[in-house]
């Protein structure tokens, strides 16, 4: 008869490395530059605004 193993002792074979999920261009723009783009924009106006009136 076989005796139980205890978790400890049984130990799975290593898994194979997760392969990384496929990323689109577009998925890659929208997530990654486009808020960077909109950030920028965001204080590019803002300073550009104050220079131009400042008092409004």
């Amino acid at each position: 008869m076989r005796s139980r193993e205890s978790p400890s002792e049984a130990r799975l074979a290593p898994s194979p490395r997760p392969s990384r999920p496929h990323v689109s261009t577009a998925g890659l723009l929208l997530w990654v530059v486009v808020p960077y783009v909109c950030f920028t924009v965001f204080a590019v106006g803002h300073v550009w605004s104050y220079r131009q009136d400042q008092f409004g």
